[in-house]
């Protein structure tokens, strides 16, 4: 169930700054909002993936490794969409990667702290688990 509660804080803080921009704008919201919306599920999949494979067994490591996924997930998304659309607004995309950095930072922190706290009982990953 914390896998969950992890789940739902970092994907809560990483949709906080977008769900914000698309609501000040004044353009209705469309399908493509929708789709971008979605792709940013992404980071925190993947990260409670990663952290929760992880064997974690102190709280500030756990807190350290949901901050350094947290952030350096999005970055490196943004960096390899540049590299795939080279011509397709790069700065853009890399500022927009470090603006979402922070919250995503934030709600990685959240997700190891709680990761590491369900794992009192057992320090093993959650893939390691019998």
């Amino acid at each position: 169930m914390n896998l969950l509660k992890s789940f739902g804080a970092w994907a809560v803080l990483t949709y906080l700054l977008p769900l914000v921009m698309c609501f000040r704008s004044s353009h209705e919201f469309s399908t493509d909002d929708a789709l971008t919306f979605l792709s940013f599920l992404l980071v925190p999949t993947v990260g409670c993936v990663i952290l929760w494979s992880l064997r974690l067994n102190n709280g500030w490591k756990g807190l350290l490794a949901g901050l350094f996924l947290g952030f350096s997930l999005p970055v490196l998304g943004g960096f390899i969409y540049t590299r795939i659309y080279p011509d397709f607004h790069n700065s853009l995309i890399l500022f927009f990667a470090l603006l979402t950095g922070g919250p995503s930072a934030i709600g990685g922190g959240i997700a190891g702290w709680l990761r590491v706290r369900s794992g009192r009982q057992s320090a093993a990953g959650f893939f390691d688990r019998p």
